[in-house]
């Protein structure tokens, strides 16, 4: 799997750094196409409808075709061993240097101009 992305930001010295995990799961059943019954939780503090010490990524939702909980059906794989790891073990820290954007104004590109004898400066 790759992933891949480009940062940005109008603000110097923004940096982004993230970790990953990947769970396998099983079922009798086909996955709801609503993802919202997965009830996916946001966050790993004890907050909103989830009041546990979960990970963030753990399904909370319940199957509506067999009742259970989404998050019973984990099994071994990928980067879990199953049991109670809903998310699979992360990965090292990764990280980027958000580039700062460059805004070129008017009095930018009359100087430019000067510069180059008032002619069209063209780059590629």
């Amino acid at each position: 799997m790759t992933w891949q992305g480009s940062f940005s930001s109008d603000v110097a010295g923004i940096t982004a750094s993230w970790k990953w995990g990947a769970a396998v799961y099983k079922s009798s059943s086909p996955i709801s196409p609503d993802y919202n019954t997965l009830g996916v939780k946001p966050t790993h503090t004890r907050a909103c409808l989830y009041a546990n010490s979960d990970h963030a990524g753990t399904p909370e939702g319940v199957d509506p075709n067999t009742g259970e909980l989404f998050k019973s059906a984990v099994t071994g794989g990928a980067r879990g061993g199953g049991g109670s790891n809903w998310t699979g073990s992360w990965s090292s820290t990764k990280g980027v240097s958000v580039c700062q954007r460059q805004v070129i104004t008017a009095s930018a590109i009359a100087a430019l101009l000067t510069v180059f004898g008032g002619g069209i400066l063209i780059a590629r």
